[in-house]
């Protein structure tokens, strides 16, 4: 059976134990059709039968479950969604765990192992954004994609299906999709409960937000040498979206360590990884101020690591910012080459199509995401504040004027 296409699945949760008391609170559905374009979306508030866990963060409060249904309400009308699709989550591990979990809970699974494969799309990253962090925002800026109602789980469901939609346009990997498209969530791998609640969307996203801590984690390069390493990882991120670590969430990240097969001295080593990556961030503007050195301190304590570690983060690093030449005129010390990689950004005054046949006749390649691997950024707006534009400082990549590239797409081709 070849899919439909791809369910693109987002769960808001109560916490990160899908077995223990942790519930799912929110589900973000969107239909994408194989090639990257949105059909559907739905998303419903699913009450929990307990508190709502971390609302600071997914800004969900008890009067927006009021006439919520339960999630043995939607169960039949979720593998309905899922049928036929290929099912895509950022984090997919986690989010494919409380699924599972959830419809065990509810009779619908005689054990709470997820009933088919699924796609990863922060995984995927190592493959299409090398050099990326793990973050959805992170992913989603190598495509200028802009996440709107970040934290609620529609908004972050469309943001991940526009992030496949750009690693769908980029791939020459059609072997990938092909594999993929062969194994499709069914809805007969689910037991039917015959009951269909009423989907109820929240009211509203106040007090959504990440504070400073969640905004470095975002800019963390991804760490960990293998899909469960990253999958852990990104355990650890949610764990600390809050700035803290509670007794719970401790236990599920040692029981995730077990399942993945990371050794006690691996898990180690990840910690003590993590901790220098977010120094190195921490000190990125070449000043430590003293929150950010309060949040190291507490961050170390939390991830067990030892005092002269933790006392080393007060010890300056060098500014990870590179510095990047960008200029509007036509004297530059850039050539561009054929075989280059490029991308654009912004409105510029021809059509991109334009840009983008010229270029690939001069024997460029253009590419839609933006990676440490791109040549040149092509941007409208050369002091452009644009994800792409903010990745491309990141990473050290040169930034140029449209005037650059029409110039260098008048001379004669290089030899």
């Amino acid at each position: 059976m070849n899919a439909q296409g791809f369910a693109v699945v987002d769960l808001e949760t109560t916490g990160i134990n899908p077995n223990g008391h942790d519930r799912i609170v929110e589900v973000g559905i969107v239909h994408v059709d194989p090639d990257g374009s949105v059909t559907r979306k739905w998303q419903s508030l699913v009450h929990p039968d307990r508190d709502l866990g971390p609302t600071h963060i997914h800004g969900i409060t008890g009067s927006d479950m009021r006439g919520a249904p339960r999630f043995h309400e939607v169960a039949d009308e979720l593998s309905d969604l899922l049928d036929g699709r290929v099912v895509v989550a950022h984090n997919a591990s986690f989010d494919t765990r409380f699924l599972g979990a959830e419809w065990n809970r509810a009779g619908c699974l005689p054990d709470r192992v997820f009933p088919s494969s699924y796609l990863c799309t922060m995984q995927l990253a190592s493959t299409f954004l090398p050099g990326s962090g793990r973050k959805l925002a992170d992913c989603c800026a190598a495509f200028d994609i802009e996440i709107e109602d970040a934290h609620s789980a529609l908004g972050d469901a469309e943001a991940t299906a526009k992030l496949l939609g750009g690693y769908l346009q980029m791939s020459s990997n059609q072997h990938l999709w092909r594999q993929a498209m062969g194994s499709p969530f069914t809805r007969s791998s689910v037991s039917r409960l015959g009951r269909r609640g009423m989907p109820v969307a929240r009211t509203s996203l106040t007090g959504v937000g990440e504070d400073n801590l969640a905004t470095a984690l975002a800019a963390m390069p991804s760490a960990g040498g293998s899909d469960a390493e990253r999958d852990y990882l990104a355990l650890v991120d949610r764990c600390l979206e809050d700035s803290l670590l509670t007794v719970a969430e401790a236990d599920e990240l040692e029981l995730l360590a077990t399942l993945l097969a990371i050794d006690t001295d691996r898990r180690r080593a990840l910690h003590s990884e993590y901790f220098e990556q977010l120094v190195d961030v921490a000190w990125a503007d070449g000043v430590l101020t003293e929150d950010e050195l309060s949040r190291l301190i507490a961050l170390g304590t939390i991830l067990s690591l030892n005092s002269s570690q933790v006392d080393s983060a007060r010890i300056p690093r060098n500014s990870l910012a590179p510095t990047v030449s960008i200029s509007d005129g036509f004297a530059q010390e850039m050539t561009l080459q054929p075989g280059d990689r490029v991308v654009l950004t912004g409105e510029m005054t021809r059509p991109r199509s334009e840009f983008e046949t010229m270029l690939a006749a001069f024997g460029c390649e253009v590419l839609a995401g933006l990676t440490k691997k791109t040549s040149v950024l092509v941007a409208a707006d050369p002091d452009s504040l644009s994800g792409k534009a903010k990745k491309a400082r990141q990473y050290g990549t040169p930034i140029r004027s449209e005037a650059w590239l029409t110039s260098q797409l008048a001379t004669e081709r290089p030899s």
